[in-house]
């Protein structure tokens, strides 16, 4: 199935170590902060290009 996304991005909050790890593990990688989450500190940002 062919759903057009390229890019998954997802912003789990420094306090979630077990998502954190999750997705590192499966190939997510930081990024800066974007949009609603540049001011907050306890965001972090992760992407997955998945194409």
């Amino acid at each position: 199935m062919d759903n057009g996304i390229e890019i998954w991005t997802v912003e789990p909050e420094d306090e979630q170590p077990e998502a954190i790890r999750f997705y590192r593990k499966h190939g997510y990688k930081e990024i800066d902060r974007f949009g609603a989450y540049v001011d907050c500190e306890a965001s972090l940002c992760y992407e997955k290009h998945i194409r």
